[in-house]
């Protein structure tokens, strides 16, 4: 597999032909975990991180709580699959 020390960071450059059959599941955050994995089973095809420095997010958190099970329920999914 893949190791992406980030998945949820948003930036994705990603070749057309790669993605133009690819019909995602995802309405929200989960996405971006759900086109790692679509990415990573495509033979050939690879993932490169950039590391990127960002500030922590004084106040309130962008991601909720909701949105972290969302996020956790597309893994288990597509672990099951």
């Amino acid at each position: 597999g893949i190791k992406i020390k980030d998945p949820c960071t948003g930036l994705r450059i990603i070749r057309y032909d790669l993605i133009k059959n690819w019909s995602p599941k995802s309405k929200g955050f989960d996405i971006e975990v759900e086109l790692n994995h679509f990415i990573n089973k495509i033979k050939g095809a690879k993932i490169v991180e950039i590391p990127i420095d960002y500030r922590e997010r004084v106040g309130e958190k962008k991601l909720s709580v909701k949105h972290g099970l969302t996020i956790m329920k597309r893994i288990l999914s597509m672990a099951l699959n």
